[in-house]
């Protein structure tokens, strides 16, 4: 049975960074699925019941385009070089007009129900572990973008949903990646 749809949603899958770190766009990387993660992470909104997702793009548009499950909404963010994930999503703000949920593509995805729990939050709220914020978190869009405040700054006070630990890894390396795709056990 399909979840019902969360049409007061808007999910952001922020992935247009130039991956210097991990040598290879990260976007690309395997995931558990055995898809790469851009699409692991769009088909998971869509499981969850948001039908039309996000992917804000940049270096590696052309690499990624190909991945995209149909019915992805595209963004570009025109200056991806000179900023990072909260410039992407401040580039985008202006055509979201809900929930916002986000999450940069290179954590490794989260499940249908976590998805689900961020979007009934309220306010601000993000997965957490340990006491720790992780991703993805989610905003309200009635709320003007933040724009001279770090994204870490507004989410100070979010609500957790508690997660596992991998809410708060980031796979910004190869030794990152493997230690995620190959666990120990």
């Amino acid at each position: 049975m399909s979840p019902a749809l969360l049409t007061g949603v808007d999910f952001v899958l922020l992935a247009a960074g130039a991956s210097t770190r991990m040598g290879r766009p990260k976007a690309l990387l395997p995931g558990r699925s055995g898809w790469p993660l851009v699409r692991e992470w769009l088909q998971l909104a869509m499981d969850a019941g948001i039908p039309k997702p996000w992917v804000v793009l940049g270096a590696h548009q052309d690499q990624l385009l190909p991945h995209l499950p149909a019915g992805t909404r595209l963004w570009e963010n025109r200056d991806w070089a000179k900023g990072g994930a909260t410039d992407s999503l401040r580039s985008v703000w202006p055509k979201l007009r809900k929930r916002v949920i986000f999450t940069p593509v290179d954590l490794p995805p989260c499940t249908v129900q976590e998805l689900q729990a961020l979007a009934l939050s309220k306010g601000e709220s993000a997965l957490s572990h340990g006491g720790a914020l992780g991703h993805p978190a989610a905003l309200d869009h009635r709320l003007p973008f933040p724009a001279q405040r770090s994204m870490r700054e507004v989410m100070l006070g979010a609500v957790p949903i508690p997660s596992g630990p991998e809410c708060l890894l980031n796979l910004n390396t190869p030794k990152d990646y493997q230690d995620w795709i190959t666990p120990a056990g």
